[in-house]
């Protein structure tokens, strides 16, 4: 199908005039400015980075936000690695309120992004009705709302690591799999989101020898860390210090961490460590098998699950991630044969249960509870996996398949 060259021209000025109008409407509708704004952070890290000065000094931080209106005194911590600061230093040129609208709408677009690569990498073709409604879902999905309202950058991180999974795909790609590893260094740009299942894809690289991918993982992170070195040589100790002071509110994530303090404060940690243990030794067993099947997107939508759960610092926007797994079910449940029973289970768990848990957060005063989202997911996944794994094993060959299996 060839397309015409008034149609080529009008396709070129429509997207970025739709572009330019969804970020006027952030503008107008979705911007605030407020202390669970994190946007803020990211915001004036840019610009205190861009102006060469310590993106981890409250005085700074205090300068750069007067613009935001914030009262007198008060300031949103950045509590990131120095070259995330760097990553928002263009957006830090901008005056607030359009930077903010900007990033909203970057965000709302590497959703979308973020799914469509997830399909490919799962090589799995919805169709029409199946893909709105999976769209749908993952907006109404309580976590994605947040990550909106909040302006976070977890969308960001679900949508680099999907863009890793699609690309790690063919094998013998050597192109591919040193671009899928630069990619898994920005990852780090949010370390605490993917301490489990970046080490997990890397040694699985390892063991498969796609050396590729671990060289361009290294000489991504080695430009990170060297140009971040040069801006500020002592960042890593203003940011492990900072990031030391957060963790105090570990008992409160929705992770394994957060229920152990609530079903046991005394030993809450002793708790959460005989979980976290039970948990990794299970996500164990699943590498095993998925070494096996060569099944890369059953380790990685595993390693994701399981990460959730022993985190030891994250919010409920950070759960977005789990978007990831949940287009995996969906491309799995299509070896079941009750797809439809399973397709209203995956949409009560994308709808129904973040609901209610928000119902629950917001009379306890706390969202320890979230961490029911990645455990249910987790037995909805292994169930799945073991019965999209034994059919495919059937025909088993010695080539890594895709990521459905």
């Amino acid at each position: 199908m060839t397309i015409s060259r008034s149609q080529l021209l009008g396709r070129v000025v429509l997207v970025p005039a739709l572009l330019l109008g969804l970020v006027v409407a952030n503008k107008l509708y979705f911007v605030r400015a407020e202390p669970h704004f994190d946007f803020v952070a990211f915001w004036s890290a840019g610009r205190a980075v861009g102006r060469g000065l310590n993106p981890y000094d409250r005085q700074v931080l205090v300068e750069m936000q007067k613009p935001v209106g914030y009262r007198p005194g008060f300031c949103s911590l950045f509590y990131y690695p120095l070259w995330t600061g760097a990553f928002f230093a263009p957006l830090g040129l901008l005056p607030f309120r359009w930077a903010a609208a900007v990033w909203q709408t970057l965000n709302q677009v590497m959703l979308l992004a973020a799914i469509g690569l997830a399909f490919a990498g799962l090589d799995w073709r919805p169709s029409p009705r199946q893909l709105l409604l999976i769209i749908a879902l993952c907006l109404l999905y309580h976590p994605t709302m947040v990550a909106f309202l909040d302006g976070q950058i977890s969308i960001l991180i679900l949508l680099i690591l999907t863009a890793s999974f699609y690309l790690l795909q063919p094998q013998g790609n050597r192109v591919a799999e040193a671009a899928a590893g630069g990619l898994l260094a920005l990852t780090l740009l949010k370390p605490q989101l993917v301490f489990l299942v970046l080490p997990v894809i890397l040694i699985h690289l390892l063991l498969r020898r796609r050396w590729a991918g671990v060289l361009g993982f290294a000489g991504t992170f080695a430009v990170m860390l060297n140009v971040t070195w040069l801006l500020s040589p002592g960042w890593i100790g203003s940011w492990l210090s900072d990031r030391g002071e957060q963790m105090v509110s570990s008992q409160l994530v929705p992770s394994v961490w957060g229920v152990a303090h609530d079903l046991w404060p005394s030993g809450w940690l002793f708790l959460g460590g005989a979980a976290c243990i039970v948990l990794l030794a299970w996500l164990g067993t699943v590498w095993r098998r998925c070494h096996r099947s060569h099944s890369l997107g059953g380790l990685i939508t595993m390693a994701i699950v399981v990460g959730q759960l022993v985190a030891p610092f994250m919010w409920v926007y950070d759960q977005v991630l789990l978007l990831l797994p949940l287009m995996a079910a969906f491309a799995w449940s299509e070896a079941h044969p009750r797809q439809g029973v399973w397709w209203t289970v995956l949409g009560l768990w994308a709808v129904g249960l973040p609901g209610a848990l928000y119902v629950l957060a917001n009379v306890r005063g706390r969202a320890t509870a979230n961490a029911l989202l990645p455990f249910v997911l987790m037995c909805l996944l292994a169930f799945l996996f073991r019965r999209s794994h034994g059919e495919r094993t059937a025909g088993a060959s010695d080539v890594e398949t895709s990521g459905v299996g």
